[in-house]
Order: C-alpha cells, then structure tokens, then sequence
C-alpha cells in the first residue's frame, strides 16, 4: 500500500495531465495564445464556433495563455477566433475535432495583421502531440463505406491493433489478456456487468446511429476506469441547423453464400434483411436539435449438431461404430441409439433485432447546453449458434431463441462557471433483459447433462434463466484552466442491481470417460462407471447488487514548447451485497471482501521533436470489476440456498445414472461443495506501459510505431482447501501411436489413501480432510499474464478520394489462468497450489496480426456533365484485409478409471488425482495451433449525386471473398490414460470447426444495399 499511495502522490506532484490524453464520450479543444515573443498571452478571448451544430462557446486565456474546452460534439466545421486589445484577430480554417480527440493549438497573435490561412494552417501541428497510448479511430465515413460484416460494432473495433477475437466464446481480446472490456456511449459505461465476458461488445446500437468510435488499446487518461482490458469510446450522432438523413436496406442470400467447411456440404446461412433510416435537424434553429435512428435485422439460417470425436465416431462423422464399445450388445445399442440421432442433425433457426435512437441537445446560451439520450434494443436470438454454427462435439441440439432487450438513457448538461472552468454532469440509466429459454432437445436422458469423451450428448439447457440487471450511473467532471495547466477531476457514484431467475444443471451432468462405460451404467445395473457426477439444487431467484465509488484528478502542464507531462490517478471503491449468512463450519462464507485502496497513477510525456515527428510516453494502472455472476457465486458459495453437488463414483452416496439427487433433504453426506473468497480478495489489475513515435512522412501520410508491456497482478485463482496432500508419487509410462513404450511422465499423486515413506497404504482412508464437504474452494488472487507487443500503424488520408488505413502487431501474451472455469472468471489449476505449473501462451494469444482498410472514390473524368456522373464517376471501391498467425488450444487427456493398483485416486479426471485441469502436463500449455487467417471483406458502389448532399448509392459487399474458411478448433484430447499407460488418441489435433461470432461461421457470405441521403 505504501508503495501505491508513493507513487500516486509522486504523479500529482508532477502537476502532470491532459493535453495528451483521449476525453471520456467527447472531443476537445485546446492550446496556447503567444505574443510575438513566443511568451504566453493572458485575458485573451477565445470563441469556439460550430454554425452547423449551433455551437458558440468562449472562454479566456489563463496567466500563461493556456485555454481548454472540453465536451464537445465530434464534428468537421470548428472554427475558432482570438481577440485581444492590442492585437490583430486571430481566425483559423475549419477543422475537425475526432471522438475521444484533444485538439492541440499553438497560435501565434501578431500586432500588426491578421494571420494567413497558411499560418493559421499551421497551428495545428503536422504530427497529434496531444495523444498517448495507442487507439485507433473509426469514422463515421468508415461506418458508411466500409464492409462489416453483420453490420456489427464488434467488426469495426477489430480494425485496432491488438484486437482479435477468442474463436471459442465470440468475444473480443484486447492484448490477449483476459480482462473483459469496457463500451462507452457517450461518456458512460453501457456494458454488462453481470455477465461482461459475453459475446457483441455493443449489439443495443446499429452503426448507423455512431458519429465516430475510438477503440483504445493502451494506457487511457484518467477518466477511463471500469476495465482492464480494452475500451471503446463511442458516440452518438447529432443534429444541426440543417435537416440531413438516409434511408437503407441491405438483403443477403443462400444463393450468394458458400457451404460451411465441416457442414458435409450444406450452406447453413439462409438469408438476412437489415433496413432502417436517420434523421437529424433543428427543433428550434441554433438551438435545440435532434437526431433519429431506427434499425430492424432480421435473418435466417441453420445449425448443424454433429458428433465427430475419432473416439466415438467413424471418420466421416456419421456413425458409431459398434467396435467402439466392449460392454454387451445390448448396453452398447442402448449407448449408440443415444448418440446417433444427435449425428448430422440439422435446425432451422432465425433472429431479429429491432434498435432506436433519439437524441436532443437544446443550447441554453452559450455557457449550457443540455442533452438527453435514449436508446432501445429488442432482440430475439439463438445464442449458441452465434458463436458455431456446426457443433463437431455437440451442444447445439433443441436450442430456442433467447430474448435481450436492452434500454438506455442519459442526461448531460455543460456548465460554464467562469471564463476558465467548465462543469459536465452525466447521469445514465441501463437495463438489460436477457431470457435464455429451456432447451427442448427431448433426448432419451432427459433433461440429464452428458459429456463423453468431449462430446455434449445430453441436455444443452434443461433449465430457463433470467437475468435482469439495472445500473444508474452519476458523473461530475470538472475543467479548469490555470498558468500552464488544465486540470481536470470528476466523481462518479453507480448502483448495479441484478435480478436472477437461474438453478443450472438442476437435473445433473454425467462426464463419461469411454463408450463402453456410458453403455454399461445405461442398461441399469447400478454400476458407476462415470468420472464424475455434479448437479445443483435449492433456490433459484435471488438478487445481487453492487454500489461503486470514482475519483479522478489530473493536471495538465505544458512544461515548454514542445513538451506536455500528462498524468493523473483514478480511485475507486465497490461495496458488495454482503451474504445474509456464512455456513457454520467456514465463517468465511459471510463476507466478501472490498479493497479501499484501488488507486490507480498514470502518466504520459509527450515530446514533440520536430514538426513532423512527436515522441510519446504512458503509463497506468487499470483495475478489473467484480463482475455480477461472480459475486452471485460468492454469495451462493455458503451452500445454504443452492446446494452445489459434486461427487466420484466410488464415494460412499455417489449416485447412479440417471438418478440425479431428488431434493436438498435427501443430499448424500459429504457431495455438498463451498466456496468463498480468502481475507485478501480483491480485484485484479494491469500494468500498462506504452512507448511511441509518430512521424508525419508526407502531407498526406503519417506512420507510428508502438511498442507495449502490459503486467496483469492478481487474477482470480481456485484452490481446494479439502485436498488431502500428496506423499506418494507415480510414473506413467507414454506410448507412441504403434503400442510402444517412448517415454514416461511422473507425478505426485493425490489419493484417498493415507501412504507411508515406503509407499504402502496404511489401515485409514478418507475421501476429503473435511467428510462432510466435497470441495471447499478458496478463491484467491494467485494468477498473473504478460503481454509485450510492437505496433505499426500507418495512415494516408488523400483528401475525399482515398484514405487507408494499416494497423499491425507483433505480440506475444502469457498467462497461467487458462484451466477450465470453476466459477465466472476463475479457473483451476493442473496441480494444486502450484499456479505458474499452467504458464503459457494465452488462448487468445495471436503473434502476428495485421488489418488494412481502405475507401477509394476516384474521379476518374473532371467533366461534370450528367452521362459522365451517371456512367463514369461515382464509383467507390473499399474492403478490409485481415491476415492474422493461428490462435491455439490445449492439449487434454482423459483419465480412464483407477490408474495404478496400490493407490485410489482421489478424483479420476486429471493424471494426478486433484481433480483440477485434466491438460496433458508433458505438453504445453495451447499446444495445438488453429489455423492462419487470410480474410477479405470487399465493397464496390455505385454512387447517384443529384445535388452535393441528395444522392444514392447502391453497393455490393462479398465477405471472406475468397472463401478461407481458416481453422478455429480442432480434436484436443491428446491421450488416453488406463492402468497407468498413456496411449495417444485417434485424431489428435485435427481440424474439427471454422467458427466465428456473430453468425458462427467463416463461410463467404455476400449482400446488396441501397441507400438515400439527403
């Protein structure tokens, strides 16, 4: 702590800040008035103007010529005038101020004249000295021009370096870590935080309605809190003193689609219509404005459920072969007349999305303006086929439409207090609505969970959930301009309440280790050949809620031409819903701690060396939240209102298949798991470090090199406590696919077993240290990742004809947090206490990434008469180019009964009997590589002008254009363990899906637009 609080009163000592950083949900202007003698010039007056906004804004110089106007709309038509006794006015060209931008000026006041264009040109700086870290902006132009696939946000933040997708859960990965992510409208955090980790980081809003999008990689300002990972800062789009608008639709076909890779030849996509239209203009003229968007999607398409593991299947995946299975004829028939039916079946599916945005800002004067925001999202979807469209190992039969209505809404005002300071306030409310519906598969087991040799054969979702989450939101910012510095500081307070309707795997979940022993325990001959056996009970509604506490000051100095120190810190504070009781045997079970001391420093440099090159610096401390489904977990951890069954075949009370557990009053003794957070739980965090230079080559095209190391401290770990610890050891012996012996893997082994220095069993035996529990997890803070990049990004803006756009990375990420989930964001380990056993590259670890967009409008001949703007010009030509190195997954291996004869093992799913990640330790961790990507997504249109601003376009878009449908899972168990032998399994790292969010699939998808604007 003393080094946190050091290093935090070090920053705001600096007197470091702004000038270099992105703003929360807006954009901003500000700079330096000099006199002749390049000394700053006080009581100056500044008036911003904006015609086309109506925007009128003034303020005065501090002492040191400084002055700072935050919250602006992002716009193209600024313009700004300087007067002051005793000198000429000052007046500049038009120009942009960019989303999350700070637009820097240097104006130089003469006595005599006013400046020329070209002067007043150059008061912007050729290279951006106001920026630090890396982001990358998405216009609105891009919006427009670009081809996205699905007319997601999700594909627009993917332009970014060091964005990828997680090909497993559809989520996007900033710097390969896993941190979730954060998605700002307008300034205010509009993510889930139940449930931050799922897929679409922004569904409730259609590109259409965003202005702009910064999508920020690395070491944000202070005002950027709620993630460790990446943030997207958008915002919506607004209206002016002239009427503008556009109408669109867009139609995609099964006849313009490819067959998916692993779907036996079937094209699963069927067809999609998205339409919908904009409005933006004044209400009253320079004063109140308004800006509308409607959107509808609505499209159809197939899953296939397969069942392709080289375990269980024959090589073409469409039947069990009886040879697969040692029991009798009649269990393996009962076994394979189980399985088959769930083989190649194909489902009809279909989805709508229904968004709307309305927007006002009403100018009171030219010190206030108010604004009000509201935003509705209405969707009906399947959610696992979003992420696969072919299941190889199942999960995909009798899945119905989920519901996700998602409302938001937001009130601003801006304040001027004074010439030099400005007030923000922010209010927001969110709700979501999200209704998962029982599965209705109607298999043999029921509603009975079934896993087998990595394959889903049972119940998908035998119980409906609901969530309901609602989240208020408050923000004061506060500007102010002094000497050299702008300082900068806002509080926010939020109030997140989740209502949850959820009793998972209420039926019971079976894992199977082979064939044989599913189709021996299915005749009902009360054996128990499975591996293991879950299942839950007890209530199934409850509600969580969490109350957050933000602070944060920064100061900007500009320390001398060219030099800007930027820094800050940021402090936050969450109170938990604390459980209405503990379990009497583990006290911890009551509370869940709450750290006080989340402060977080950052700090930039920005150093501009030359006109044409700038250097910068940055650094920062990012926090996680506690996200909502893990405290739900925590305070359920008690075992007192839903009772978490867990259970080995041999224990005493194991039930037999398909008995699952009845009630909470007939629970065997000892199946009963806890859990709970350890004294010092906390959230975990990162830190960032960022280096670059920019480099303006050409008027046209500036290049930046980046260079990252991000550190993340304290993820969320698992430990069992009820282990019994390890005093013996064993040795497997590994073969090679012929039978013979190559080589051998030792352990420690955990077992029910007390053992002596000789290796003979002794007269006790226990299951667990505690009998009366079967787990007990404590949930610490024991994980750690790395993550360390080199960046290239490169921009050409050719006036309106051309601009492009490259980003690439060069990066590796690490991590030893890849098990498997025991609780929403906290995996186990493959040896128990023993963490850094699982470092290694991250699952979303991708070395080599690179994107490159482009939008090309030529004017092919000068001559503007009708035919030629009809026949020869107009035309436009766009696309994106991704081509990106192969993800990875990681090798397992599964655990076939009682491995040696003088042992038991204490859980039989992992090689050394903790029960804990069953991966192939030999191996590394993300051992297997998926496949490379090479992707291109291509527009061409056709534009019809009528006037400058009434024209209509009609564009052809072809997606994955030539059809690279790259691997994205492939069969990762390895072995196969029995009697202490490790025997490698058929089809071991074989391609077995090409998958991809949001419509499951990499297949060439194309579509035809129309669209009118006005």
């Amino acid at each position: 702590m003393k080094i946190t609080v050091g290093l935090c009163l070090l920053v705001l000592g600096c007197s470091t800040g702004v000038y270099a950083q992105s703003v929360s949900g807006s954009g901003a202007v500000t700079g330096m008035v000099r006199d002749q003698y390049e000394d700053g010039l006080p009581e100056a007056k500044v008036a911003l103007s904006n015609e086309a906004l109506g925007i009128h804004k003034t303020v005065t110089t501090t002492d040191d010529g400084v002055f700072d106007m935050p919250a602006l709309p992002p716009h193209g038509s600024y313009k700004l005038r300087i007067t002051r006794t005793g000198f000429a006015n000052w007046d500049s060209n038009e120009f942009d101020v960019a989303m999350g931008q700070t637009v820097y000026l240097k104006i130089d006041m003469k006595v005599e004249e006013p400046a020329t264009p070209t002067e007043a040109a150059r008061a912007i700086s050729a290279v951006d000295d106001n920026r630090a870290g890396i982001s990358t902006l998405v216009t609105g132009n891009q919006f427009d021009s670009l081809p996205f696939f699905m007319r997601r946000v999700d594909a627009a933040v993917l332009l970014a370096p060091a964005v990828t997708t997680n090909p497993t859960t559809g989520e996007l990965s900033f710097r390969g870590s896993p941190y979730p992510n954060a998605f700002f409208t307008d300034g205010l955090l509009t993510t889930n935080i139940f449930d931050p980790h799922q897929p679409g980081i922004a569904d409730y809003v259609a590109p259409d309605a965003l202005s702009e999008m910064q999508v920020i990689v690395a070491t944000p300002s202070a005002e950027f809190a709620h993630s460790g990972g990446g943030m997207v800062n958008a915002g919506i789009r607004t209206g002016g003193n002239g009427f503008h608008g556009d109408g669109y639709g867009y139609y995609s076909s099964n006849a313009w689609s490819s067959p998916e890779r692993f779907a036996l030849g079937n094209k699963l996509f069927q067809k999609q219509t998205d339409a919908g239209g904009s409005m933006g203009g004044p209400v009253m003229r320079n004063r109140l404005f308004f800006f509308l968007n409607g959107d509808v999607l609505n499209g159809r398409f197939n899953d296939m459920n397969r069942i392709t593991t080289p375990l269980l299947a024959d090589p073409t995946g469409t039947f069990i072969p009886s040879g697969n299975c040692k029991s009798t004829v009649l269990a393996c028939n009962a076994a394979i007349n189980l399985i088959q039916p769930q083989m190649n079946v194909i489902s009809p599916l279909s989805q709508r999305w229904t968004s709307g945005v309305l927007r006002l800002d009403y100018r009171l004067n030219n010190g206030d303006s108010i604004g009000l925001l509201a935003n509705a999202m209405d969707s009906r979807l399947p959610i696992g086929p979003n992420v696969q469209a072919v299941a190889p190992n199942g999960g995909l039969l009798g899945i119905n439409n989920s519901t996700i209505d998602t409302r938001y809404a937001k009130a601003s005002w801006v304040h001027t207090f004074f010439p030099k300071g400005i007030n923000e306030i922010r209010a927001g409310y969110t709700q979501d609505h999200m209704v998962n519906p029982a599965s209705t598969a109607n298999l043999p087991s029921g509603g009975a969970a079934l896993s087998l040799l990595g394959a889903n054969i049972g119940a998908v979702h035998p119980d409906p959930s609901q969530l309901i989450e609602r989240h208020m939101h408050v923000l004061d910012n506060f500007n102010w301009t002094a000497f050299s510095h702008s300082l900068r500081a806002g509080v926010e307070y939020y109030i997140n309440r989740d209502s949850i309707t959820d009793l998972p795997n209420p039926f019971g979940s079976w894992v199977y280790p082979s064939l044989t022993g599913l189709a021996t325990d299915l005749v009902g001959n009360n054996q128990r050949n499975y591996t293991s056996f879950s299942q839950a009970l007890g209530i199934n509604s409850r509600r969580v809620q969490q109350k957050q506490m933000r602070a944060f000051a920064q100061d900007t100095w500009k320390v001398r031409k060219g030099l800007t120190v930027t820094g800050g810190v940021n402090w936050e504070k969450t109170k938990f819903q604390q459980p209405s009781y503990a379990n009497p045997t583990y006290y911890q079970t009551g509370s869940i701690p709450s750290r006080t001391v989340d402060f977080a420093p950052r700090l930039s440099v920005a150093w501009q060396a030359d006109q044409r090159t700038v250097v910068r610096l940055g650094f920062g401390w990012y926090f996680d939240p506690y996200p909502g489904d893990l405290m739900d977990a925590l305070r359920l951890g008690n075992g007192l209102d839903q009772y978490n069954l867990s259970s080995v075949p041999y224990q005493s009370g194991a039930p037999v298949f398909p008995k699952s557990v009845a009630t909470p009053a007939t629970i065997p003794a000892g199946l009963l798991n806890i859990w709970f957070a350890n004294s010092k739980f906390r959230n975990p965090y990162t830190q960032q470090i960022t280096v670059a230079v920019e480099r303006r080559l050409t008027r046209d095209t500036d290049v930046t090199l980046n260079l990252i190391t991000a550190r993340g401290y304290k993820l969320w770990t698992a430990g069992d406590t009820n282990l019994i610890p390890p005093v013996v050891g064993e040795t497997y012996t590994i073969n090679n696919a012929a039978g013979q012996a190559v080589d051998t893997y030792s352990t420690l082994m955990w077992t029910t077993s007390l053992v002596n220095s000789t290796g003979t069993s002794t007269v006790n035996s226990l299951h667990t240290s505690d009998p009366n529990h079967e787990h007990v997890y404590q949930i610490g803070n024991d994980g750690t990742s790395w993550y360390n990049a080199a960046m290239l990004q490169v921009r050409h803006q050719m006036g309106r004809s051309l601009s492009v756009q490259l980003s690439y990375a060069f990066s590796h990420a690490i991590d030893d947090v890849g098990g498997p989930q025991f609780l929403p964001g906290v995996p186990v380990v493959s040896i128990p206490g023993n963490v850094t056993a699982d470092k290694g590259s991250s699952a979303a670890d991708q070395r080599h990434r690179g994107t490159l967009n482009f939008v090309w409008t030529p004017r092919i001949l000068r001559n503007d008469s009708p035919a030629v703007r009809l026949l020869v010009n107009g035309w436009q030509l766009s696309g994106i180019a991704t081509v990106a190195t192969p993800q990875s997954v990681t090798p397992l291996v599964v655990v076939s009964g009682q491995q040696f004869p003088n042992i038991t093992m204490e859980y039989l799913n992992s090689l050394n009997g903790s029960g804990g990640w069953d991966r192939a330790p030999f191996y590394g961790v993300n051992a297997y590589r998926l496949g490379t990507e090479y992707n291109l997504n291509a527009r061409a249109a056709k534009i019809f002008a009528a006037t400058e601003r009434i024209r209509a376009t009609v564009a052809i878009e072809a997606f994955n254009v030539f059809d690279n449908q790259y691997t994205t899972g492939v069969n990762n168990i390895a072995f196969i363990a029995t009697g202490g032998i490790l025997r490698p399994a058929a089809g071991a790292g074989q391609p077995d899906a090409s998958s991809a969010f949001p419509y499951g699939s990499t297949a060439r998808r194309a579509q035809v637009s129309v669209r009118f604007e006005f």
